[in-house]
């Protein structure tokens, strides 16, 4: 469906959701144990408003609504290692939002792991920003983002269209 512009201002036909996003970590990262860090990444696959900041792993979207966002991170620790705890944090402005995390009380049977978060985030469109962070538990090893060329590691959004 083609989009028209009328006299009006008024718009009919597709609405396209952006800004959009999609960055990948590629690389291994290693992280300290029970330590939340910022997630980077080093591979960006989309960004059609420019607003991804491959620096400090922000999204900061230059136009306000609401965005709908996705993040997976693999984590790891050395085969034969007891991984008891992994998350994945989505934060706005700093401060955590959502969490996906994968609690091994009695510790997980593998050495990998791949917790996913998202959300639905109203963003102002000029200041607010989201990032990814990472935080690992294990009982010897050391822990890492495990990298990877198949997209294991992403982080992607879109503005809604509504």
């Amino acid at each position: 469906m083609p989009l028209t512009l009328s006299g009006d201002g008024s718009i009919t036909g597709a609405i396209f959701n952006r800004p959009a996003f999609r960055v990948l970590r590629t690389n291994d990262l290693n992280i300290n144990n029970n330590t939340v860090t910022t997630v980077t990444y080093n591979s960006v696959e989309i960004d059609t408003g420019n607003c991804f900041n491959t620096s400090n792993g922000r999204f900061t979207p230059n136009e306000a609504g609401y965005y709908f966002v996705f993040a997976s991170i693999t984590l790891s620790a050395e085969l034969g290692a007891r991984l008891s705890d992994a998350e994945v944090l989505l934060r706005k402005n700093g401060t955590v939002i959502a969490l996906g995390q994968l609690d091994g009380t009695n510790s997980f049977p593998d050495d990998t792991v791949s917790p996913v978060v998202s959300g639905l985030i109203q963003m102002n469109g000029s200041t607010d920003y989201l990032d990814v962070a990472a935080k690992i538990i294990v009982t010897s090893s050391v822990p890492q983002i495990e990298g990877s060329s198949s997209g294991m590691n992403y982080f992607h959004g879109f503005k809604l269209a509504i």
